[in-house]
């Protein structure tokens, strides 16, 4: 179900927002190539790391409720990475795909090595903003995190190695990584794409 809810996000954002065109078919195959990567990676990341279930400092909290219920935590926290990273990535690819083509379209006879090249800086242009964008959004929304961590008079070192705080940190670092990650994806498939369909026709 998360995996058709991120979909949906992702062919609302790219389709009904910009329409259907190359820019937009380019950044919706990166998306799914990008979707097959986490399915395949993230499950053996969220093992080793154990991030799926109550922290200890939530157990205090939560002492009242039953906890019989039929949930994979596992499946939760994948659905909750994906939901988080969704439009981001969205994003960035239709960006990249977007800049790529303006590329393109500027100088037809381009190589594939040059136009790549030239896409790539455009990454990095966009990649800062992304980051600073991603900073602050984690900031603001574990705020209220970091001073519960304050009022139960928890110490720095004893908050950095909460569950609690580490499971954000680490929903935060993947979904950074995953905006990141897109960039170049897309640069390099759009580089390719506009190319060879320039040269078939």
């Amino acid at each position: 179900a998360a995996c058709v809810a991120f979909l949906a996000v992702a062919a609302i954002t790219l389709f009904f927002v910009n329409g259907v065109n190359q820019k937009t078919k380019i950044a919706f195959v990166c998306v799914l190539v990008f979707l097959g990567l986490f399915l395949l990676l993230f499950p053996l990341v969220l093992s080793a790391m154990n991030l799926h279930g109550f922290s200890a400092e939530e157990l205090d909290e939560l002492a009242m409720y039953s906890f019989d219920v039929a949930i994979d935590f596992k499946t939760l926290m994948t659905a909750i990475i994906l939901m988080s990273f969704s439009g981001a990535v969205a994003d960035g690819s239709m960006a990249i795909s977007t800049a790529t083509f303006e590329l393109f379209q500027a100088i037809p006879q381009v190589s594939i090595k040059a136009l790549s090249k030239s896409s790539m800086t455009v990454v990095s242009d966009v990649l800062s903003s992304t980051i600073n964008t991603l900073l602050f959004a984690f900031m603001g929304s574990n705020l209220a995190l970091i001073a519960w961590f304050q009022d139960l008079s928890i110490s720095f070192g004893e908050m950095i190695n909460s569950k609690a705080f580490v499971s954000e940190l680490i929903v935060c670092l993947i979904t950074g990584l995953s905006a990141v990650i897109i960039l170049p994806i897309t640069a390099w498939a759009a580089s390719w794409y506009f190319l060879k369909r320039n040269r078939m026709e």
